[in-house]
C-alpha cells in the first residue's frame, strides 16, 4: 500500500457487535486510512464498509410535517428534501458535516405523524465541534429555536439469548425463546394445544409469556418496553451518558 507514509495500526480487535476496530497511535493515521480505504478495507474483506464515528445530538419538539427524506444536507444536491435544506441553511451547517437525520426510535415519517404533532429530530454530525456549537447554542427551524441534547443510544439486543451488548449474529450461547423463554429459538415458538390455533405466537392464546432477561421471568416478552430489567438497564445506561457530561470530548 502506497500511503506516502505508513501508518502505524496499534491493534486490530473484533468487537461484540460484529464490527471490526482498527486502533493506531496518532490522529493522522486515521485521516490517512481513511483516505485511502479502498488500498486496505479489501484486505480484511470485500464486504467491509469503512465506518467513521459521528456524534448524535437530539432536537426536541420538532412538527411531525418536518420531511426527513434522505436524512442528509448537502449544498449541491437538488435531491433533498427541502425541510433539510431549509433546516441546514438555517443554522449555517456546513455541507458534509450533518451526515444522517432520523426521527428518534428511527420511525419512519408516515409513523409518526399517525399519532403525534411533535417528536425529536435525531441528527448526526461527523465533527464533534459541530455537535457541541448546536448543544451550546440550539437548532432553528422555521423561525423556532429547538432545545438539544446529546444522543443516548438504544442499546443492542441479542435476539438469540436476548441479553444485551451484542448482536445475534455473534453470539455463543445457546437460543432462549423470547416469546416463553424455553430452550429454542423464538421463530421456533409455536401454539401448545392439542388443536393448534393457526395465528403466529404473537397472537397466540396458548403460549405462556415468560421474559427471557436474567432476573425477571415475569409474564411478558423478553422486548417488552415496559419490562422491569430492561428499564433498570436503560436508566443505568442513561446514567452513565449524563455522567460523560454535556457536551462531546473534542481533541
Amino acid at each position: 500500500m502506497e500511503f506516502g507514509s505508513t501508518p502505524s495500526a496499534c491493534a486490530v480487535a473484533k468487537i461484540r457487535n460484529g464490527d471490526i476496530r482498527l486502533t493506531v497511535a496518532e490522529a493522522s493515521d486515521v485521516n490517512l486510512l481513511r483516505e485511502h480505504s479502498e488500498a486496505w478495507l479489501p484486505a480484511f474483506s470485500s464486504l467491509l464498509k469503512l465506518h467513521s464515528p459521528s456524534y448524535a445530538i437530539v432536537m426536541h419538539r420538532v412538527p411531525t410535517d418536518f420531511e426527513v427524506g434522505k436524512g442528509v444536507f448537502t449544498e449541491d444536491d437538488d435531491s433533498w428534501e427541502n425541510d433539510i435544506r431549509e433546516l441546514g441553511e438555517a443554522n449555517e451547517i456546513e455541507s458534509g458535516t450533518l451526515v444522517r437525520v432520523h426521527w428518534i426510535g428511527r420511525r419512519s415519517s408516515e409513523q409518526v405523524r399517525k399519532t403525534k404533532k411533535f417528536l425529536s429530530l435525531v441528527l448526526h454530525f461527523n465533527d464533534p465541534s459541530v455537535a457541541n456549537y448546536f448543544l451550546a447554542n440550539r437548532l432553528a427551524l422555521h423561525g423556532h429555536l429547538h432545545r438539544t441534547e446529546k444522543y443516548c443510544s438504544q442499546p443492542l439486543q441479542c435476539f438469540n439469548c436476548h441479553r444485551f451488548g451484542h448482536i445475534a449474529a455473534q453470539c455463543k450461547r445457546s437460543a432462549v425463546c423470547g416469546t416463553c423463554a424455553s430452550d429454542h429459538p423464538t421463530s421456533n415458538c409455536h401454539c401448545t394445544n392439542k388443536t393448534p390455533c393457526r395465528t403466529n405466537s404473537t397472537g397466540c392464546p396458548h403460549i405462556v409469556l415468560k421474559c427471557a432477561l436474567r432476573g425477571c421471568g415475569g409474564a411478558h416478552r423478553s422486548t417488552d418496553p415496559a419490562c422491569p430489567v430492561r428499564q433498570s438497564i436503560l436508566r443505568r445506561i442513561a446514567a452513565e451518558h449524563h455522567a460523560m457530561g454535556p457536551l462531546f470530548p473534542e481533541e
